[in-house]
């Protein structure tokens, strides 16, 4: 885990201690996202959470949503863990 997703032994740790099933391996981890921002766009349109199938709806999207703020808060989920220096981990349920 630490050569895969750069993690610190403590933060490996404080990952185990914070995932919700008895199982620890390297496999808790889906994936990590480098910032909240990028965690917000990426689950936003993975879940299609806006269909838009136009160029213009798709601008209009990146201009007034706040996928930085839309990842703070899914930071915050179950299922997932915001570690010290912002980065989002997205754990395997």
């Amino acid at each position: 885990m630490q050569e895969e997703f750069d993690l610190s032994p403590e933060e490996v740790q404080t990952l185990f201690d914070n995932y919700p099933y008895c199982y620890r391996d390297r496999g808790i981890i889906s994936h990590i996202y480098s910032s909240f921002e990028e965690c917000g766009r990426e689950e936003a349109e993975n879940s299609c959470l806006f269909e838009v199938n136009s160029p213009w709806a798709q601008r209009t999207m990146q201009t007034y949503f706040d996928y930085e703020k839309f990842g703070e808060d899914i930071g915050q989920d179950e299922g997932y863990y915001t570690l010290d220096n912002e980065r989002v981990v997205r754990f395997n349920m």
